[in-house]
């Protein structure tokens, strides 16, 4: 579930930086939505119309007590812009160590190691 980060500060702050960008909707804004899949800590750099600087950190923490993975138990890799990616989604989990897809008759057709959850990259 987004959160919304973000806090109070004095009307002439003129910049924003939020790092690390991962799961941030803006990274230049007053208050970004982040998702995160794991817990993180957020730092914020802001900046007022006289130069000066402040800095900031807020910790989203994620909770997850119960298996949070969906696989597609089918997918069309026939171009044609529908279902034609699979990969695994998720929250709670920051890596798959390994995947292995194997056809209906027992042929291994992929396989990758260590990548990230939600990602569609080849």
């Amino acid at each position: 579930m987004p959160v919304t980060l973000g806090g109070q500060g004095s009307p002439d702050i003129v910049k924003w930086k939020w790092s690390p960008p991962d799961h941030l909707d803006c990274t230049t804004c007053p208050k970004p939505m982040a998702s995160p899949n794991l817990s993180t800590k957020y730092s914020v750099e802001v900046e007022n119309s006289y130069g000066c600087k402040a800095t900031d950190e807020v910790t989203v923490t994620v909770i997850c007590d119960k298996g949070a993975v969906f696989l597609p138990t089918a997918f069309t890799p026939n171009r044609d812009g529908v279902n034609d990616r699979f990969y695994p989604k998720g929250r709670g989990i920051k890596e798959v160590a390994s995947m292995r897809i194997y056809d209906r008759w027992g042929s291994r057709v992929f396989e990758r190691t260590h990548f990230q959850m939600n990602s569609a990259s080849a």
